[in-house]
């Protein structure tokens, strides 16, 4: 995706104190980067003031803005809420809603949160689908895979960009 001479689209979930955020806008001088979180970053107005046009904020959850966004991405950075609910529903709405499935980058599908459920906004996470050590983020994209690969002699090609990449023993 990356290329001197080409824009594109990345999707931020989760910015914390927007760390990754500027290392993206930094890297990618072609980028648009949206990014999306429950809380507003401390340096968000030195991102507007930096970026400009290229650097976009939506204060809500991730569930909220992909449920009302038209725009496509061509990568996505999840690193937001940390639960099976979350994680699945995000990559069922990007994959619902985009002609073409980005390129998702996973952060934290090992331990503790890649089978352990975890909710910055558990108030936000329907009744019954916080399952503690039986969720995660892991747990999250092995279910998505399970129920939305489509059948055919190479699968459903928006899912090849799909990659899950597990390191060290133990792990998922």
């Amino acid at each position: 995706y990356h290329s001197s001479q080409n824009k594109f689209n990345i999707l931020e979930i989760g910015v914390f104190e927007a760390g990754n955020t500027f290392q993206l806008l930094e890297t990618y001088p072609k980028a648009e980067v949206v990014s999306v979180d429950p809380n507003q970053p401390s340096r968000l107005e030195r991102l507007q003031k930096d970026y400009g046009e290229r650097f976009t904020f939506y204060q809500g959850t991730s569930l909220d803005y992909l449920g009302q966004c038209e725009d496509g991405f061509d990568v996505v950075l999840i690193d937001g809420d940390h639960n099976r609910y979350t994680v699945y529903n995000e990559l069922k709405l990007l994959f619902e809603g985009q002609e073409q499935f980005p390129l998702v980058l996973l952060h934290d599908i090992h331990k503790p949160y890649g089978r352990k459920d975890f909710s910055y906004n558990p108030n936000t996470i329907p009744d019954g689908e916080l399952h503690g050590d039986r969720g995660g983020v892991l747990s999250g994209v092995e279910d998505f895979i399970d129920d939305f690969t489509v059948e055919g002699p190479w699968g459903d090609n928006r899912m090849f960009k799909l990659t899950l990449y597990r390191y060290g023993p133990g792990l998922g």
